[in-house]
C-alpha cells in the first residue's frame, strides 16, 4: 500500500468518517482522500456509508441527509 492509502485507512479503521476530517488529520489534500477512499471502497477494504434513506437520482451528494459524512464534500 502506499503511504497515502495507509494513512487515510487507519484514520477510517479509528472512526474518521469524513473527507474533511481524513484531509485534515492526514495531511493530505481533499481530492487526493476522495480518491483514496474511492479505491479502497472499490477494492472492498471498506464500505461505503449509505444514507438511511438512500441516495438521491443523482447519486451521492445529492441530499443533506443528517449525519452524511459526505455532505461536506462540496
Amino acid at each position: 500500500m502506499t503511504a497515502p492509502v495507509t494513512a487515510v485507512l487507519s484514520q477510517i479503521r479509528s472512526g474518521v468518517a469524513s473527507v474533511p476530517d481524513l484531509a485534515t488529520r492526514t495531511g493530505l489534500a481533499p481530492d487526493l482522500v476522495r480518491a483514496v477512499v474511492d479505491r479502497l471502497v472499490r477494492t472492498g477494504r471498506v464500505e461505503p456509508w449509505r444514507a438511511p434513506g438512500g441516495c438521491g437520482p443523482s447519486g451521492c451528494r445529492d441530499c443533506a441527509s443528517s449525519g452524511c459524512p459526505l455532505t461536506s464534500l462540496a
